[in-house]
């Protein structure tokens, strides 16, 4: 029972993680589109919060947030093709 209990709480984290590097990647998308030049000035604080989040991640998230934003380009896109071969390479690796 104690594992489980376990197991449920990293889980938890895990899923708060993610939800939280979403979230800091929806809000610099907002803030970077902005017409008001101190809202966009604020991108430099999410993307460093983005980052410390980021570095508290597996390979295995990364792999997983890769596609989140591998959604964003298309097909022909040259980005598309780089997030589809990182995001191969980060979910494969043990």
């Amino acid at each position: 029972m104690v594992c489980i209990l376990e197991v449920g709480a990293i889980l938890g984290a895990q899923v708060k993680a993610d939800w939280a590097v979403r979230a800091l990647i929806e809000k610099q998308r907002k803030l970077v589109s902005s017409t008001n030049f101190s809202m966009r000035f604020r991108t430099l604080w999410i993307a460093a919060m983005l980052d410390k989040h980021l570095t508290q991640c597996t390979n295995r998230e990364i792999g997983e947030l890769m596609s989140f934003v591998q959604d964003r380009f298309r097909i022909f896109e040259p980005e598309f093709g780089i997030c589809h071969h990182a995001t191969r390479r980060l979910l494969l690796k043990p």
